[in-house]
């Protein structure tokens, strides 16, 4: 999911706490690594924090922005947008800025909705994967009827086809990070029906794959930061039709 409760990190060799998310203070993750908190101590104290991780396990603030009653007045309409980059939601530090309320909330609900999905790396599996064995928050793997935009032109994306699709589903994937050893994978004989030595971050490919009812019939793979090998299956949901990745074996 997208919702992080917890964050740690390595410093020194040891684990150390960096900062939990909460239901009125949601954490999150996105494309760029910033951290992303959006919450509120009450009906007119809003605030919306951008940060990085630094090496000693710190969080940098890069831009705040938060909210102030004007005059007591609760309303929407009657709250200031304030903004700094020291991280403190405190008037006598920050400036205040043109924005209306509803331009403040626009904006957090437009980052929330850029922040990436993580994958769930199981403790017991940490020794044999990894911290930088995580993948799911770069890739992405959609169905073209689930592009926002049904007038993109597909033809500037590279098309990649399996031999003879039966009853064949077109999927679009890309991914924030450079993927090493690329592969278009056939799973019943994991062999590769197209690889790619580098796959550019962003580099954008239209799948003409067999038909993704029941059993997956195509994945992909790659080599990760740790150099180990990654493969996922490609899969259709059953709910909403939408397409995504499972890690298999």
């Amino acid at each position: 999911g997208k919702d992080i409760y917890a964050v740690y990190t390595f410093v020194d060799g040891k684990i150390k706490f960096v900062d939990e998310g909460w239901a009125r203070s949601n954490l999150q993750l996105l494309p760029n690594n910033m951290l992303l908190t959006r919450g509120n101590s009450s009906n007119t104290d809003y605030v919306l924090v951008l940060e990085d991780l630094l090496p000693n396990g710190n969080k940098r603030c890069v831009d705040m922005y938060f909210t102030r009653s004007k005059n007591g007045n609760a309303a929407a309409n009657g709250l200031d947008v304030y903004r700094n980059d020291v991280g403190r939601d405190d008037v006598a530090v920050s400036q205040k800025t043109n924005m209306t309320a509803d331009d403040f909330f626009d904006m957090g609900a437009e980052m929330v909705g850029d922040s990436v999905k993580l994958e769930l790396l199981p403790l017991k599996e940490y020794k044999q994967r990894g911290f930088k064995g995580l993948a799911m928050q770069y890739l992405e793997c959609m169905g073209v009827h689930e592009l926002q935009d049904a007038k993109v032109d597909l033809s500037k994306y590279e098309q990649v086809s399996v031999p003879n699709p039966f009853k064949g589903a077109d999927v679009i994937f890309r991914s924030t990070k450079n993927l090493e050893e690329f592969r278009l994978l056939e799973l019943a004989s994991g062999k590769s029906v197209y690889s790619k030595d580098l796959l550019m971050a962003d580099e954008k490919l239209v799948l003409h794959l067999e038909s993704l009812e029941t059993i997956p019939k195509n994945g992909i793979s790659f080599k990760d930061d740790a150099g180990r090998e990654r493969r996922f299956a490609i899969l259709q949901s059953g709910k909403d039709g939408s397409i995504y990745l499972q890690e298999i074996e």
